[in-house]
């Protein structure tokens, strides 16, 4: 007697991608304080960057003038109200904004 077997073997491969996501940069908080604020003309005002998570900075001074510097020093020639603009971006280039009177007598 002759006995003839047949064997079938299937083989599966699961295989688990999983989608790797970026974590995000965490959001940056621009904030800023000024030396020499209510200074007589002319005059010249230190502003110190204190946002948190920023690695760019654009700063407008109210007075035709702009800066990309972390911790920039500016010149007022004459007195007034001027409104400091400091945008901020973190890693993901995301911005925040925040905009401080200064005075300059």
């Amino acid at each position: 007697m002759k006995f003839v077997f047949s064997i079938s073997i299937t083989l599966f491969v699961i295989t688990f991608v999983a989608c790797k996501k970026d974590i995000p940069a965490p959001l940056a908080n621009a904030d800023f304080y000024v030396e020499n604020n209510n200074c007589n003309a002319p005059c010249t005002l230190y502003f110190y960057n204190q946002s948190a998570h920023a690695i760019k900075w654009r700063w407008d001074f109210g007075n035709s003038k702009q800066s990309s510097k972390e911790n920039p020093s500016i010149n007022y020639a004459s007195g007034g109200l001027f409104d400091v603009e400091l945008v901020v971006w973190n890693n993901d280039d995301i911005s925040d904004t925040i905009v401080k009177s200064i005075k300059v007598n």
